[in-house]
């Protein structure tokens, strides 16, 4: 039990360390050249964030229009119920 808590011990006290870099073999360099044969395919990042900033646009215009219909619906009834009780108000004068 002494073992375990000293491994413990060790474990939170020690700090990790971390192997020291190696260079990159002949293989690895190899892969990491760039390859002509595949330039026709070509990264098209700049279509992609081209998309994503026109969805990004599109979504920020639909909720704009969500809100703006929602806020003009609740001006509506405001108004239907400003008029209902002014017409109650007229009409309970009227019937005194």
């Amino acid at each position: 039990m002494q073992a375990l808590r000293t491994s413990i011990a060790r474990r939170l006290v020690a700090p990790q360390t971390r192997a020291m870099a190696t260079r990159s073999g002949a293989r690895e360099e190899m892969l990491l050249e760039k390859d002509p044969a595949l330039s026709k395919y070509h990264s098209v990042k700049d279509t992609v964030s081209a998309i994503k900033r026109f969805g990004d646009v599109l979504v920020i215009t639909v909720a704009a229009g969500i809100v703006y219909e929602i806020s003009w619906k609740v001006q509506e009834r405001n108004a239907a119920r400003a008029e209902e009780a002014k017409n109650t108000a007229i009409a309970g004068q009227s019937a005194e």
